[in-house]
């Protein structure tokens, strides 16, 4: 007897998913000139670095999508050219970081990484997309969701493009692509997710911490930007250090991911397996990457572009490149003012001193330079005019603004002596350092040493400027009001006693600015919360604040996330071109790195204002900005 023919069953089983979504990095070589990267064996090597790092990263990052109404304009620093580059309408992948790659001549670098800056338009929710990516935590300083940036790369150098280690004369590529791709990934840059765990030339970030087995030290003098070059884990000389020598092969290891969580990042359970490197040959370790422009305007105009257009200037604080970058309505960036501290930290305003039409840059030196006030010239884009505003040996910063309180066609240049310094205010009329109409304490308190931070409008609207003096770091939030006709004068009197604006217990000082928002003939005051106050803004009627009027607010909000402690800076100017000044903000240190502007017509009280548009820079992040 046969037996039946068995017929195998075929069985149906769903699996469980485990794809688990990755971070993708998007390679554009189109600004590369030098040829480098017309290698493909350069490009397959960029595209295998790319998948070790991020693909190892499970963050969902939301899509950056313009259209008619949200649109932003992405600009990267090209070190290999010294030039900004703009990017209107790009477009990047939700999970994506687009990444611009660039080869030239970097002196002693073997490369040099930015991270991308931006300016954009539109709806609220389109603008809290391009700066967090749908990332809650960014807001707090706790988590980094970058659109993309830059690295160039060294063409001088003799590289091994291949996967493998390394001949004896040649530099790996892998391995300084890694280094720089972590920078544009949030390692150092100023990025505050990753500078508040360092401190006392130590790397204290929790995950780092555990793995390495205590602090990490940093390399001195590199901004906080690498690793000691005597840091090693797994065998093998950390990737973040900064320097390499020929013939060394490295690659991520554990401590490296761990500085990734830290900053944010969230990555799979496993991390690949670290190869042994190669034992380092004795060659002299090469420069390292020379610290990156931390401010969109590292560019060299001086131009008459748009020189008809609305301006605003925009410095980088203390602890940022130095620079002040001038904007347009659109926020474009026309020109760069040369000459600015290195250091950062300038006070800057516009107005128009040389009575040519065209607003110029008024820039303060920062604390620790002589007290020298500078003018850039709006048309040529080179300074016109150059003095000290207090006694040379005074180091404690000038605060500057710009208005016309003589009365005269060029406007007055206003300074206030700014921290370490007692309230002392100096009108120049028409900017000339010759003719100084008023000299006196802004803050009627000599004892006092915060200094007096200044700002100048037309609050009893009888056409000439008055001045608005308020105490700096240390005071509490008093403001005092100078009609401009007696301070021009020589005999400053007040419209009505000095005020708080803000809790009187509140001792980081204000910052103040003066325009007409409400469109009643009278300026009114624009105040932001100093350092140790969260970034809000308050706007007082002018009209009533000369009558000793102090509880008729026009506005009353937080620009940024209201959880930080950093103040808010302010200021005025006609942005949105309808002839009708608006409310500009920016950025103190360890907050968003933005500065935002509100048009006039859309304050409401309480109510937080659209914004009209953003600006975003890496170099603004940790340092903070001034806009004037």
């Amino acid at each position: 007897m046969r037996e039946p023919h068995r017929f195998p069953r075929l069985w149906i089983e769903s699996l469980e998913d485990r794809l688990t979504p990755a971070v993708t990095v998007r390679f554009d070589y189109s600004f590369d000139t030098s040829g480098m990267f017309a290698n493909p064996s350069a490009r397959a090597a960029m595209d295998r670095v790319g998948a070790a790092l991020a693909g190892q990263m499970t963050d969902t990052l939301s899509a950056i999508t313009p259209s008619a109404a949200n649109t932003w304009t992405p600009q990267v620093y090209d070190s290999a050219s010294g030039t900004t580059k703009s990017l209107p309408g790009l477009s990047v992948a939700a999970d994506e970081v687009v990444v611009f790659i660039t080869g030239g001549q970097l002196g002693g670098a073997l490369g040099i990484a930015s991270g991308g800056a931006y300016s954009a338009r539109g709806s609220q929710a389109w603008l809290d997309v391009i700066r967090t990516r749908g990332q809650s935590a960014v807001d707090a300083g706790t988590d980094f969701s970058p659109w993309g940036g830059l690295i160039a790369f060294n063409t001088a150098t003799n590289w091994d493009f291949t996967a493998g280690a390394p001949a004896s004369n040649q530099f790996d590529f892998d391995s300084v692509a890694l280094h720089e791709l972590m920078h544009v990934f949030g390692f150092g840059l100023n990025n505050p997710s990753f500078t508040r765990y360092v401190s006392n030339g130590f790397y204290t970030g929790p995950n780092a911490v555990s793995v390495y087995g205590g602090s990490i030290p940093m390399q001195p003098g590199t901004n906080t930007d690498h690793f000691a070059q005597s840091v090693t884990y797994a065998g093998q000389s950390a990737i973040m250090n900064p320097a390499i020598q020929v013939g060394v092969q490295k690659r991520m290891t554990d401590l490296e991911y761990a500085s990734l969580r830290d900053i944010g990042w969230s990555l799979g359970a496993t991390t690949p397996p670290v190869p042994v490197p190669p034992p380092a040959v004795t060659v002299p370790p090469v420069t390292a990457p020379a610290p990156v422009p931390t401010t969109p305007s590292a560019v060299t105009p001086a131009t008459n572009q748009g020189a008809t257009l609305t301006r605003f200037a925009v410095s980088a604080d203390t602890g940022g490149t130095g620079g002040v970058s001038v904007f347009d309505g659109t926020g474009q960036m026309l020109s760069r003012a040369p000459g600015v501290s290195a250091a950062g930290g300038t006070r800057v305003a516009t107005g128009d001193v040389n009575g040519d039409g065209v607003p110029d840059v008024v820039y303060g030196a920062p604390i620790g330079e002589a007290p020298t006030v500078t003018v850039v010239s709006g048309t040529t884009g080179q300074v016109i005019s150059q003095f000290l505003a207090y006694e040379p040996q005074f180091l404690g910063g000038v605060n500057v603004s710009v208005g016309y309180l003589t009365g005269g066609t060029r406007a007055d240049i206003v300074t206030g002596a700014d921290a370490g310094g007692g309230p002392r205010v100096r009108v120049f009329q028409g900017g000339n350092p010759n003719a100084v109409v008023s000299d006196f304490w802004g803050i009627e308190d000599m004892n006092f040493r915060g200094g007096v931070r200044l700002a100048v409008g037309d609050l009893n609207g009888d056409g000439r400027d008055d001045l608005v003096a308020a105490a700096g770091l240390g005071g509490g939030p008093r403001i005092a009001m100078y009609d401009g006709r007696t301070v021009a004068a020589g005999r400053p009197q007040k419209f009505a006693g000095d005020f708080f604006a803000f809790a009187p217990t509140f001792n980081g000082g204000t910052y103040v600015a003066v325009a007409d928002l409400t469109g009643d003939g009278f300026g009114d005051l624009i105040v932001g919360a100093g350092e140790g106050g969260g970034p809000r803004v308050t706007v007082f009627s002018g009209r009533e604040l000369v009558r000793g009027v102090y509880t008729s607010v026009v506005a009353d909000f937080f620009s940024g996330a209201s959880n930080t402690r950093s103040g808010i800076r302010v200021a005025a100017r006609d942005v949105t071109g309808d002839g009708r000044p608006d409310l500009l903000t920016a950025p103190a240190p360890g907050t968003d790195g933005t500065v935002r502007v509100y048009a006039a017509g859309q304050l409401a009280g309480g109510v937080t204002p659209p914004t009209f548009l953003e600006l975003n820079s890496p170099g603004w992040l940790a340092s903070g900005a001034f806009v004037g």
